[in-house]
């Protein structure tokens, strides 16, 4: 991720905690590359 997007992003999604945000990104993360994408 990067650093000089968040900003924006925090704005979009009218975040007003950084870490609440960061915490959904990283959640969005854990699926990135996942093991069993294929088989749905």
């Amino acid at each position: 991720m990067e650093v000089q997007r968040l900003p924006k992003i925090q704005d979009l999604s009218r975040q007003k905690k950084l870490e609440v945000l960061l915490g959904y990104i990283r959640s969005a993360e854990l699926f990135e590359d996942h093991a069993g994408e294929g088989f749905l």
